[in-house]
């Protein structure tokens, strides 16, 4: 939460580079507490990567997009081999998420029970998903000619299959 927090300041300041990193190195603490470093020591000697780094591996067809969500509204920084954008994505609130996650956790629980109430739940979210988050950034992706791009979402956005939202107008896509 602190990083995704720092990383929204951030963005505010006009340091993209710099939320950028903040978020990669967080995503990628997050990975290495959740190894069995046991059996991949070498995940911990690993150095956190730097704004450099993560530009070496951006494809010109495919841009890396981090998705933050925080109580102040969301943040889309989309990385591509020219620099980074800020993707303001006011409605994508912290609140609405967890308001969202709780229901998804709770109808993820009487799964074995009730499978039409979980799958009704999946198809309810991901609409939901649609308009605060997906649309701007398929907007972007379109004006700009990108066909793909790979979508890092931060803190609960992490527990939802962000591509497969979508929305019901067919003048979309």
């Amino acid at each position: 939460t602190l990083s995704r927090r720092m990383a929204y300041a951030l963005v505010h300041d006009d340091n993209l580079s710099e939320a950028v990193e903040i978020l990669e190195r967080s995503q990628t603490r997050i990975l290495n507490e959740s190894l069995d470093l046991t059996r991949s020591p070498k995940v911990l000697s690993s150095p956190l990567p730097a704004f450099d780094d993560i530009c070496r591996v951006v494809q010109q067809e495919r841009p890396l997009i981090y998705i933050v969500s925080t109580l102040a509204g969301g943040v889309a920084l989309i990385v591509t081999v020219d620099g980074v954008v800020n993707l303001q994505l006011d409605n994508l609130t912290e609140s609405s998420i967890r308001d969202l996650f709780d229901i998804w956790k709770d109808t993820y629980s009487q799964l074995q029970t009730n499978r039409s109430s979980w799958l009704d739940m999946i198809e309810s979210s991901l609409k939901q998903l649609w308009q605060p988050l997906m649309a701007p950034l398929v907007d972007y992706l379109n004006q700009n000619n990108f066909q793909q791009a790979t979508l890092i979402p931060t803190g609960l956005l992490n527990f939802f299959p962000l591509h497969a939202a979508y929305t019901e107008d067919p003048s979309i896509l």
